[in-house]
């Protein structure tokens, strides 16, 4: 975890607590809206999601840093700092024109300028191939350049790019940039990649392309179940059967979770799929975004909406009383 996760959250990394944690992701929700900011929010639910794993002993071990000039930690006479930002990952011995192409892709996600950071990282993509990195080794100095800035990775990503990882067998690109663009409610670049793909006649009819057809396909379920229905179907005869159970039933629930907020303005869709979707308990329930959901739904669906249902049976037995009290009072 990078400290930009901690200055996200407002903390200090080395003395917050998880009590800290969800305070703070609480206050800053009031601030940080996903209906009007989803961006930040995302950036937000990141650092939170970030903070937790690293409390709780979820998150990987510390890591090394990166370049042939590495020396043992405490090597570093003290108080002495490097006046520039080090690499820290698991790999070592990187070769310095990749060196070089990592600091090129970094000052551009510096700028945020969309354009900048593609071509770079297609300089850092054409670089990593004509040196004996492992796919490991790429992959961990690539999250390491762009940890913290999931929505600029996935808003910067080409179908080229993508199509390029699974041709090499790599999924964890396609896994990252789609679940980015499934939580912003970004079902247009979705459907794009699905179309993309299928152009793509043999990666396509290969285990890893039916695979990555499937897992953009439930991305796209909640935005538009139809189209993503129809690609999960062309996916699933080039997928072993032992697979095709566990991925019906996220594309179903998935689908679910599309039409219980259809009927909602589109702001409020992206909100309330995520609650359904995580039945996430630490939601604070009473505050200004919450209120603004609940009353978004009481006006366009009523009391009868079919998602309460989904929320009492997701949510701790507290929380959902919270969120019921809370409609309760606005029905007065």
């Amino acid at each position: 975890m990078t400290d930009d996760h901690w200055k996200v959250l407002e903390l200090d990394g080395s003395t917050a607590t998880l009590a800290d944690v969800k305070r703070s992701y609480a206050r800053l929700l009031k601030v940080t809206r996903p209906d009007r900011d989803p961006e930040g929010f995302m950036r937000l639910r990141s650092a939170y999601e970030a903070a937790q794993a690293i409390l709780r002993g979820d998150a990987p071990a510390s890591v090394l840093p990166v370049g042939p000039a590495h020396k043992a930690e405490g090597s570093q006479p003290a108080g002495q700092v490097s006046s520039t930002p080090s690499i820290t990952t698991l790999v070592r011995d990187i070769p310095q024109e990749v060196n070089n192409a990592v600091k090129e892709l970094r000052n551009a996600i510096t700028t945020r300028v969309r354009q900048k950071v593609r071509l770079a990282w297609v300089t850092y993509e054409e670089t990593v191939e004509k040196h004996d990195l492992s796919r490991d080794s790429r992959w961990l100095v690539f999250m390491d350049v762009f940890q913290g800035n999931a929505q600029l990775l996935a808003d910067a990503c080409t179908d080229e790019l993508l199509i390029d990882h699974l041709k090499h067998g790599e999924m964890r690109l396609l896994r990252l940039v789609t679940e980015v663009w499934s939580k912003t409610g970004d079902a247009k670049r979705l459907d794009e990649f699905c179309v993309s793909l299928n152009r793509q006649r043999e990666l396509v009819n290969s285990e890893t392309g039916a695979m990555a057809l499937a897992v953009t396909a439930i991305a796209l379920a909640a935005w538009n179940p139809e189209q993503a229905n129809r690609f999960v179907q062309r996916a699933f005869p080039k997928l072993p059967i032992s697979q095709r159970s566990e991925l019906a039933e996220r594309i179903d629930y998935e689908s679910l979770l599309g039409r219980l907020a259809a009927p909602l303005p589109q702001p409020f869709k992206i909100p309330w799929i995520e609650a359904l979707r995580l039945g996430d308990s630490e939601r604070p329930w009473n505050e200004m975004i919450t209120r603004d959901m609940v009353i978004a739904v009481l006006r366009h669906c009523g009391t009868d909406w079919p998602g309460f249902p989904v929320l009492h049976e997701r949510l701790k037995p507290a929380a959902w009383m919270e969120l019921k009290t809370l409609a309760e009072s606005m029905l007065r």
